[in-house]
């Protein structure tokens, strides 16, 4: 059927990514604080990181749930909804957690129909997302030496939705009820701070 033929499930269309190392001009070796001393011990051999991420949301299917005796066929599995001509598929104020999806732009298809609302229809929110790292290098002596590092997953706190609700039959159709990540790690997930120290011999 035409209205099957869309962008796959996992379809992420568009993607950017920045990862950069910036050794900070400070200490033994380099531009500024060169020579020994406390001052460059202690603001001296530092090293920022960062990822900086951004993509597309992934696609958005629009159900009905619907009596098997309705359906032409008798399946009910991922039934979609009629479009409802010249309503717009978002919210005329804009997509928002609250209202991602119009409700008065799907209604249930006549019984013995099949609804006429393409597969995939639309796309979730999109994830924007800096990750920062500083860390530094102390020499202890010839053999011995320290690494502490510190990191910020999700460094602005941005919150990171997950997809909204579907079913065109459900009273939350529309609203987007959870985050994109509910894990301890990984993309998507509140601010975190992490610290580490090594020591290497």
């Amino acid at each position: 059927m035409p209205c099957n033929w869309a962008s796959g499930d996992d379809d992420v269309r568009h993607v950017f990514q920045v990862d950069a190392i910036y050794n900070l001009p400070f200490g033994l070796g380099r531009k500024c604080l060169a020579n020994p001393g406390f001052v460059s011990a202690i603001v001296g051999g530092w090293t920022l990181t960062t990822i900086a991420s951004e993509r597309a949301g992934i696609p958005v299917n629009i159900i009905v749930n619907r009596n098997s005796s309705s359906v032409p066929t008798g399946d009910t599995v991922n039934q979609r909804p009629d479009l409802v001509p010249g309503v717009p598929l978002t919210p005329l104020a804009g997509s928002s957690p609250q209202l991602w999806i119009n409700p008065a732009a799907f209604v249930a298809p006549a019984a013995g129909t099949e609804g006429d609302a393409p597969r995939n229809l639309l796309r979730g929110p999109g994830i924007w997302q800096t990750d920062l790292g500083l860390q530094k290098q102390i020499q202890l002596n010839e053999r011995l030496q320290l690494l502490f590092r510190v990191e910020a997953f999700n460094l602005f706190n941005r919150a990171q939705y997950g997809q909204p609700q579907t079913d065109t039959s459900s009273t939350t159709f529309g609203q987007i009820l959870s985050t994109v990540n509910t894990g301890p790690v990984g993309t998507g997930t509140p601010r975190q701070l992490q610290f580490m120290l090594r020591l290497t011999f």
